[in-house]
This record gives structure tokens, C-alpha cells and sequence, in this order.
């Protein structure tokens, strides 16, 4: 008896792409590297500090939304170049609420 295993099918990302919107999965600031995970749910992809403008540097966290275009290595693999890093906001659940009392 054969066990057939279902897998969603992930959409491809494809060199040449820009503009395409993620968010940061893994930051290793050590060794300078880490992966995006894309809107579109496809494969996680690689991105190296080097690529990103020197402007934009200290604004990479993860978990952070990043626009970045992806661009083919001289391997065939692919890589993102981040464009753009979009600031979230402060957690508003440490904001306290200003109808709720204080109990002493």
C-alpha cells in the first residue's frame, strides 16, 4: 500500500522580481546574514547585510516588514537586496489604557 503525501504548493519567487514585501525571519548579526519570509508565503529567502544600504543597516530586526528585490547569485540561488524597511510601531499593549484605575 503507497502513502501519498499532500503539499500545498508554494508560489515561486523568480529573479528580476522588485518591490516584493516581507518580513524577518532570522537575523544572525554575527555572521551577517539571515532569511526573509515573503508575503506570498513562497520559499524563505537569503539576504546578506552587504547588500542592504548602509542607511538602512540599523533598522534591520527581526520581525520587521522589509520591501527587497530579488536577484540571482552566480550559483542559481536566489538573494534579496533589501530596498526599504518599514518602522513599526511601539507595542501598544505596554501603552496603559487611560479609562482603566489604578487599585492601590
Amino acid at each position: 500500500m503507497t502513502r501519498r503525501t499532500w503539499r500545498k504548493q508554494r508560489p515561486v519567487l523568480s529573479a528580476g522580481e522588485t518591490g516584493v514585501v516581507g518580513v524577518v525571519k532570522r537575523y544572525f548579526t554575527i555572521k551577517g546574514f539571515g532569511y526573509i519570509q515573503p508575503s506570498n508565503n513562497a520559499k524563505r529567502i537569503l539576504f546578506r547585510m552587504a547588500d542592504v544600504p548602509f542607511d538602512r543597516q540599523r533598522f534591520v530586526q527581526e520581525g520587521k516588514t522589509v520591501h527587497f528585490d530579488v536577484v540571482a547569485r552566480a550559483n542559481g540561488e536566489l538573494k534579496a537586496c533589501i530596498t526599504f524597511v518599514l518602522r513599526t510601531p511601539p507595542n501598544s499593549s505596554k501603552i496603559p489604557n487611560k479609562t482603566q484605575r489604578r487599585t492601590s
